[in-house]
């Protein structure tokens, strides 16, 4: 029990407490209140979705949707895309990642994120037997720079 409250136990190299703050500040959403437009739906799913409630975070995204019916932000067709993947609806989450596909990034950091929803869409068609489509969806992701598609594409594309 003594060296729970050693010093030693607490003690954090200063660059490692300034990024654990920096990253904090990264990932805190404004979630006051109760949500009323497009962003507050956004944040709230995003929230819902990283803490595992799946149905309750595609409702958030689709009430999103509904105050931005065109909106040229792909990440919420990517998260939404993903939840449904994970909640069994790969046709529904393969109709998300085209939609995100579609919206092409206009902000260069958001390239990496965008290039995902081939891997992702790969995912799904594999679920729905679509072999020859998640292949050709993670060789895309592997040439625009997604490396972990090299694993894929070397296990189930033969």
């Amino acid at each position: 029990a003594d060296e729970l409250f050693s010093v030693s136990y607490y003690e954090s190299k200063l660059y490692k407490f300034k990024r654990f703050i920096r990253d904090a500040e990264v990932h805190n959403l404004p979630t006051t209140g109760s949500p009323d437009d497009f962003q507050s739906f956004f944040n709230w799913g995003i929230l819902k979705y990283q803490s595992g409630n799946l149905d309750d975070a595609i409702s958030d995204f689709n009430q999103a949707l509904l105050f931005k019916p065109d909106t040229a932000f792909s990440l919420i067709y990517s998260y939404r895309g993903i939840a449904k993947s994970k909640m069994g609806d790969h046709n529904g989450a393969i109709e998300d990642f085209d939609r995100a596909i579609d919206i092409q990034p206009q902000d260069v950091m958001q390239y990496s994120n965008w290039i995902k929803n081939y891997f992702n869409r790969g995912v799904s068609r594999f679920y729905t037997n679509d072999v020859e489509g998640a292949c050709e969806d993670w060789k895309k992701s592997f040439e625009f720079g997604f490396g972990r598609a090299l694993e894929y594409l070397d296990r189930f594309c033969k």
